[in-house]
Parts: C-alpha cells; structure tokens; sequence
C-alpha cells in the first residue's frame, strides 16, 4: 500500500488511487497465477479459465482487492507465486513464501505447499534436499531483511511484542471449540457465497467420479489452512484465503462432472460460462454501493 501510494504520488496522483490500484492489480495477479497453476499441473485452458474466474466471484476476495491494503490479498498472491515458481526455482519460490508469511503468519501455510511442489518435482533424494535447502534460505531472506531493518530502527521489541505476544494473547482470548468454529465457518459461507457452496458438493463428486485431484501443493496450502481456522476464526476476511481452492475445486470438479455427460470441452465451456456469470452479479449485499 505504501508503495502504491509512493509510485502514484511520484506521477502526480492522489497517493490513495495508488494504494487501491496496487491491490486492485494483486487482485487480478492472484486470479492469474492460479490460472498459471492449473495449466503447469496440466489442466486444459479452458478449465484452468474457469478455475480462475471461480476464484474472482468469491466476494471475499473481490471486495476485499478492491477495498485495499488488505494483507490477505497481498499474502495469498505472492503465496500462489510461490507454489508456481518454487519446482524450477525454489530460493525465489521460498522468498515469495517468506514475503507471504511477513503479510500474515498464516501464509505460513503457501511455504508448506511449496515444498510439497518441490519434493514432487523431484526423484532423487539429493536434489530433493537441496532444493528444500534452497526453499528453506529463500525464506529466510525476507525475515532477515526485516530484522535487520527493525534492529536498526530499535524497533525489535516492539514489533515482538506486537507481531507475537499480541497474537498469542488474541488467539488465547478468542479460542473457540471446534464445533463453534464450524457454526462460524458455516455463517461466514452462507452470507457470503450462496452460489459456490451449493456447487461445491457436485464438484467433489465429479472428483471422485473423475479420479481427479487439483494442484498438490494447493491442496496441501489449503488444507493447512483450513485447520488453521479451527485455531482462530474471526471474521469474513480470514475466509479470503480459501478463495483459490474454491475456484479450482468448482473449475476442475465441475467440468469432470459434466464431462461424464458431454464432451470435455462442451463441459469446460459451460462450467466457464457458469463462472463469468457468476462474477458478472454479486451476490453479497456487503457490496455497497453496487459494483
């Protein structure tokens, strides 16, 4: 956000139209890379279309890229380049994994699945070792940055006290059991998202119908994640990390499942066509004004 407004004011620009812009941008890049994903793990164009028009009609993600400085957009962006980058380039992909965690511990979780990707990408268990090595460095590398920035500004402790001790007393104090965190979940979902949650249950069939799976190491990141919630679950934006595994569960799921009935590319049309409606209405009322 900082950034954003910088660079706007640097061309003359209101510095919030910068700051709105870049999220906006990181919005559309989140959509982008899992696109990228779907077609690395060898998913036809056209679902992997679908996959990511999905993702951008979950109202959480869209409305919180647009409202900006939102850090669970920033950190489930450069999580997803972390996940595509880290088989081919796994010190880049593990920075992009310590750049996420930095916006929010739990992009901790895209770290995780990185290294899912690169132990996948690999057969022997040297090159396997140095790889996650390298991961490994790779993101350490934002952390160290940081520490060295606060140390010089004598600002260790507090942001110890502030990043770590506040969110340890937080969780403590806003602990829920498992079954109030699933009542929780499943309010956040029906306010939200009407559509894709009576969807996603035909796209889990057509999974195991199909004998299909979607991207590992997203499955893996969002798997994580999701015990992460019976942690500590608050509000609508903790949701806003799901949002890719939503959209390649409906994209992949859905186009398997019709695909035992039409063609796949038949298929692929109708669950894309489906998606670009469904991110063409809004359904959540908490988009005021109207987009």
């Amino acid at each position: 956000g900082a950034a954003g407004s910088a660079l706007a004011r640097s061309l003359g620009v209101a510095p919030i139209v910068g700051v709105h812009g870049i999220f906006i941008a990181l919005g559309a890049l989140g959509a982008a890379l899992t696109f990228l994903l779907c077609r690395r793990h060898g998913v036809t164009r056209l679902v992997a279309l679908a996959a990511a028009a999905w993702m951008l009609g979950v109202d959480q993600w869209s409305l919180a890229a647009i409202e900006g400085a939102r850090p669970k957009i920033a950190t489930t962006t450069l999580g997803l380049a972390a996940l595509l980058v880290a088989p081919k380039r796994p010190m880049l992909g593990g920075a992009f994994a310590g750049a996420a965690t930095l916006c929010w511990q739990p992009g901790l979780v895209f770290a995780l699945g990185a290294m899912v990707e690169v132990y996948r990408s690999r057969v022997r268990t040297p090159e396997r070792a140095a790889a996650i090595g390298w991961l490994c460095g790779g993101g350490a590398v934002p952390f160290l940055a940081l520490m060295v920035y606060l140390a010089t500004n004598s600002a260790l402790s507090p942001f110890f006290e502030q990043a770590v001790l506040f969110n340890l007393q937080y969780v403590d104090l806003h602990a829920r059991t498992p079954a109030d965190t699933i009542r929780r979940l499943w309010v956040l979902a029906t306010q939200w998202n009407a559509i894709e949650l009576a969807l996603l249950p035909l796209a889990v069939i057509g999974f195991r119908i199909a004998r299909g799976t979607p991207p590992l190491g997203l499955s893996v990141t969002t798997a994580a994640y999701v015990g992460l919630l019976f942690i500590s679950v608050q509000a609508w934006p903790d949701t806003i990390l799901l949002a890719p595994g939503i959209g390649v569960a409906l994209g992949l799921g859905l186009s398997a499942l019709l695909g035992q009935a039409l063609s796949s590319s038949a298929a692929a049309v109708i669950v894309t066509c489906a998606a670009l409606v469904n991110l063409a209405a809004p359904s959540s009322s908490r988009f005021f004004p109207p987009i």
